[in-house]
């Protein structure tokens, strides 16, 4: 009987031969070189087989994995790879029993490689600390491969604090690159205008205009090769009430003021810059389409879905606050020939609290792509690298769906399953449990990003949650914690069952009017332990929550009250020093 070996994958052969064999060719470029040093140390990590790379050129092998194009190339691949696009990956073997990996692009190299190891490896990156290799007694990759696939997604993007280097081993394009890069990103108004971030300007000011277009011609000429520059309102509403800009609000709704002022610009530089677009926002007062306007072909709206519900699909015709940004996605997509979305996946009133979304990422995703919408941008919890809740699990799904939105339901399911058994170890059943009954608890009520956890975990929009679900809820984290093995598992159980215990704080808080000081010092060292100190967008300094936190003052009083921890007048109230004051002591 062969002893096995200490690797998770005991044999691997590619159509038939064992991969030891095999040379690694890469074509030329950084991103495909560093796809094939890539690909040769997870095929060593995982069964032990040292592949060598042999840069281009080099002598014909017999057996050769081929990254990218190369000068092996063959009708059939250059078939294929021409039919992909949005850095799309193909997999392919030859009869000669070449392995080929590629892209329509060098970036997307590097997911041909990822997304093969992951495939047919069973290679699994979660996070930049946590991977593991599905263990295997033997996997041949077959000699009749042929796989290509493209996302619909030309720009998949998302702000979850994830590293380079594990977007480019997940798929995500957004912002790398000059080419993929939205110059100025967004709220630019401010930096084309001079006008504050909380004004909007006059876009029917000739001055206004005029330093626009220089500011767009400016950035287009420091950022040579770029396709979008981003020319979007600041973030408030306190747009324009002159008469002119009202009288054309009037006639075409305010996006028809935005989207006049932007095709001009679109047609002044249209010639001179054919391959650049204007990026605009439909956000807020722009959202609502105009009446005849329709945007110039080279310009993209960037519809905003911030005032939508998530515990519902956005396309669920019960869902009373989805009907009018479904209303208005149809129509966007029917006038525009660039749509993109800007969505929202996080509670921003409470980064730590459960936000009970899991069940309409997907559906959203699917939605949006059946409405035409080319790119998709996910806003997640962008101010602080930890959460306290599911932020790795978040960006890691957030990855996948955007890179197959027409995924089953039962492979996202998988995904989860798949995810919450490597990151948090045996336990994962327990915490699975969890998202299922939190998220069927959210669907009783309407589920906005500035909502509490609380509420939206309540029995009813008119019941508030009741202590025994949290209590319940508390149970599976205490059981799926004491499973946990490695210290990474139980560092990831720490951290994400924060988000129950603090929601049952607030609960018992609710329930009792009572204050669980025991339990809230436990929670506030947790929190410090993470690094998870931000508790809602808008508090940009993280020292400010520190120190109130140090002061022992969050220890009793509620967790609904630390978010105001920093303001005077609370702290007047409470009889406590002035941050200031406590800054100045030390």
């Amino acid at each position: 009987m062969m002893k096995k070996s200490n690797f998770p994958v005991q044999s691997l052969t590619i159509a038939g031969v064992p991969v030891s064999e095999f040379v690694i060719i890469p074509g030329a470029g950084g991103h495909t070189t560093e796809a094939a040093y890539m690909l040769a140390e997870y095929l060593e990590k995982a069964c032990g087989a040292f592949v060598p790379v042999r840069e281009m050129p080099a002598a014909i092998m017999p057996y050769e994995i081929l990254i990218g194009k190369t000068d092996r190339d063959i009708p059939a691949v250059a078939d294929r790879r021409n039919a992909l696009k949005n850095d799309g990956v193909l997999f392919y073997v030859a009869p000669n029993k070449k392995l080929y990996l590629d892209s329509d692009s060098t970036l997307g190299v590097r997911f041909a490689v990822s997304k093969f190891l992951e495939q047919y490896v069973g290679v699994r990156f979660y996070d930049e600390q946590t991977e593991r290799i599905l263990p295997a007694d033997a996997i041949d990759i077959p000699a009749n491969l042929d796989y290509s696939h493209s996302s619909p997604l030309l720009y998949r993007h998302t702000d979850w604090s994830v590293e380079t280097p594990l977007r480019r081993k997940w798929g995500l394009n957004g912002e790398d690159g000059v080419e993929n890069r939205i110059i100025g990103f967004c709220h630019t108004m401010e930096r084309l205008t001079g006008v504050p971030q909380n004004q909007q300007p006059c876009l029917s000011d000739e001055n206004v205009y005029q330093k626009v277009l220089a500011g767009v011609r400016q950035w287009i000429k420091e950022n040579p090769g770029c396709r979008i520059i981003s020319v979007t309102q600041n973030d408030n509403c306190n747009y324009c009430r002159c008469p002119k800009c009202e009288a054309l609000a009037k006639k075409e709704n305010q996006s028809g003021v935005m989207l006049t002022f932007v095709n001009r610009l679109a047609d002044e530089i249209k010639d001179e810059y054919p391959d650049v677009n204007l990026l605009t926002f439909a956000y807020q007062y722009t959202r609502k389409p105009p009446v005849t306007i329709k945007p110039r072909d080279n310009v993209i709206m960037w519809l905003c879905s911030i005032e939508c519900c998530f515990s519902h699909p956005l396309d669920d015709p019960k869902c009373k606050l989805n009907a009018a940004f479904h209303e208005d996605i149809v129509k966007w997509s029917s006038i525009a020939k660039k749509v993109y979305v800007w969505d929202y996946i996080t509670d921003y009133n409470h980064y730590c609290m459960p936000f009970a979304n899991f069940h309409t990422l997907l559906p959203n995703t699917k939605f949006f792509v059946d409405n035409h919408v080319v790119a998709i941008y996910e806003e997640g919890g962008y101010q602080q690298k930890v959460n306290g809740e599911f932020r790795a699990l978040r960006a890691y799904l957030t990855a996948q769906m955007l890179w197959d939105p027409a995924m089953t339901q039962d492979k996202w399911d998988a995904l989860i399953k798949d995810f919450l058994e490597g990151y948090y170890g045996r336990g994962w059943k327990y915490i699975y449990q969890y998202i299922t009954q939190t998220c069927a608890r959210a669907t009783k009520r309407h589920m906005r990003i500035y909502l509490h956890g609380r509420d939206i975990l309540a029995k009813s929009p008119k019941v508030q949650i009741d202590e025994a679900f949290c209590l319940r809820m508390q149970g599976l984290w205490n059981k799926a914690c004491a499973l946990a093995q490695t210290a990474r598992e139980k560092k990831h159980c720490a951290e994400s069952r924060l988000q129950i215990d603090l929601l049952t704080l607030s609960a018992h808080r609710v329930a009792t009017n009572e204050i669980d000081v025991a339990g809230n010092k436990a929670v506030i060292a947790g929190l410090k332990r993470e690094g998870a100190l931000l508790i809602h967008e808008g508090n940009h300094v993280p020292g400010l929550l520190i120190r109130s936190l140090d002061d022992e003052t969050a220890e009793k009083c509620s967790p609904d009250e630390w978010d105001v921890l920093n303001n005077p007048d609370f702290r007047k109230k409470f009889g406590l020093k002035a941050l200031e004051d406590i800054k100045d002591d030390r």
